[in-house]
This record gives C-alpha cells, sequence and structure tokens, in this order.
C-alpha cells in the first residue's frame, strides 16, 4: 500500500434485440497515497512525481503520468446504447484532484478547499451509407480550482464528420 496506484475497471455488455447493445463501463483510478502514511515525509512520495528515470515511457527522462494528475483519483461511469445505424452515449465522471498536496498543505484545516470536478456528458453517432456524424456535448463544473477559492462552469461542444472511402 506504500507505493501503489491502481486502476480497476468493469464491462457489462448485454444483447438487445435485432442486433442493439447496451454496454456499462466503470473505472476507478487511485493515484493518491495511503494519507497516514503521506502526512510523514520521505515515507510515500506522491504517484507520478519521480527522479528521472532511466527505462520505460518518459519525456525528457522524466516519467510520463496519468491526465488525471499526481496524487488524484478518478471515477468514471459510461453507458452507451449501440444499434446498427450508430450509438448514443452517456458519461460521467468525478477527479478530485492532488489529494497528497491537499492532505500535506492543509493538515489540521477542518474546511480544506477540496480541488475537484464533475463531468457529465453525452454522444451521439449516427453512420450513413458513406459517412458518419458525432456530436458530443460535456457540461463540467469546478470546485476549488488549484485549492483557492472559487466555482467554474464549462462546456464542450464538438462535432466530427467522417468519410468513408469504401464501402
Amino acid at each position: 500500500d506504500r507505493t501503489r496506484a491502481r486502476t480497476i475497471g468493469l464491462t457489462k455488455t448485454f444483447d438487445l434485440d435485432n442486433g442493439k447493445l447496451l454496454e456499462i463501463n466503470y473505472e476507478n483510478t487511485t493515484l493518491s497515497s495511503n494519507q497516514l502514511q503521506i502526512t510523514y515525509p520521505g515515507i510515500s512520495a506522491t504517484y507520478y512525481v519521480h527522479s528521472v528515470v532511466k527505462n520505460g515511457y518518459t519525456n525528457k527522462g522524466q516519467i510520463i503520468g496519468a491526465g488525471i494528475g499526481p496524487g488524484s483519483n478518478s471515477d468514471i461511469m459510461w453507458v452507451n446504447f449501440y444499434n446498427p445505424n450508430g450509438k448514443l452515449g452517456f458519461t460521467f465522471q468525478r477527479i478530485r484532484f492532488n489529494d497528497d498536496y491537499l492532505v500535506n498543505a492543509y493538515v489540521g484545516v477542518e474546511d480544506e478547499p477540496t480541488d475537484y470536478e464533475i463531468t457529465v456528458g453525452a454522444d451521439y453517432v449516427r453512420i450513413f451509407d458513406r459517412f458518419s456524424i458525432n456530436p458530443k456535448l460535456y457540461l463540467i463544473y469546478r470546485n476549488n480550482l488549484l485549492f483557492e477559492d472559487n466555482e467554474q462552469n464549462n462546456f464542450m461542444f464538438s462535432i466530427s464528420a467522417k468519410y468513408f472511402l469504401k464501402k
């Protein structure tokens, strides 16, 4: 438990009538250290905050980390409904950023400014004869960005189109 990180995921697919599928996915990533160990410096380092490594995947000698950031935790769940003409999907994600820093910097503080983000979204794929379209919409709520007292709301919308060269 001293220097661990983990990602655990589950997927279940249900075969529905007429070539339709329902897929439910869940994934949990934990990169934060054991909170009892982190309060004693030198016992447990933050995962993905390392000195130069000599092998593995690196960028200029620094180990490449997870997209959620060092010492962070994440839960994501998505549900997809597939049919012969495309897909409709829904996503829910929670990221709690840099818990290792939070535990050290705000030790003994009752109302610490936890930096977290909640994302809900939907995406749709419609397949036609020789092309497809894919609109996506995500709503994002961020609380205490960089551990400062603030709230931010954002949204992301995109649409893409693909043309298939071969049928």
